[in-house]
């Protein structure tokens, strides 16, 4: 790609953030919390974004971060930073909740640099 057409993550957010929220939707709307079964939903979510991402671009380095946790008397701060270069790269995290759990994914996009 050459110079004159630069490449942003941030140009598909919204894209993006659509995809995820759908994944989310299909593996917990109307699910209970199951503490036999969360691990298995996060890993298939998290692997099913990567392949639907890496279907449409090759362009960046994509890593998908996610967690589940039991609504209750618990609570979780989740907390992030990265060096990263603001004129290609971004960061968007998708929270998501029901009556019993809450869930986020983070979707990490750094431009992939060939030398």
């Amino acid at each position: 790609m050459s110079n004159e057409q630069e490449i942003k993550f941030s140009d598909k957010r919204k894209e993006y953030s659509t995809l995820i929220e759908s994944i989310i939707k299909k593996y917990l709307d109307g699910k209970n919390y199951n503490k036999e079964e969360v691990k298995k939903w996060i890993c298939q979510m998290t692997e099913e974004i990567i392949k639907k991402l890496q279907l449409e671009n090759n362009d960046f380095k994509i890593i998908c971060l996610g967690g589940i946790i039991e609504k209750g008397k618990l609570s979780l701060h989740i907390s992030s930073s990265r060096l990263i270069d603001p004129s290609t790269d971004d960061c968007i995290t998708i929270k998501y909740e029901n009556e019993e759990m809450f869930c986020y994914i983070t979707l990490i996009g750094l431009l992939y640099y060939l030398k």
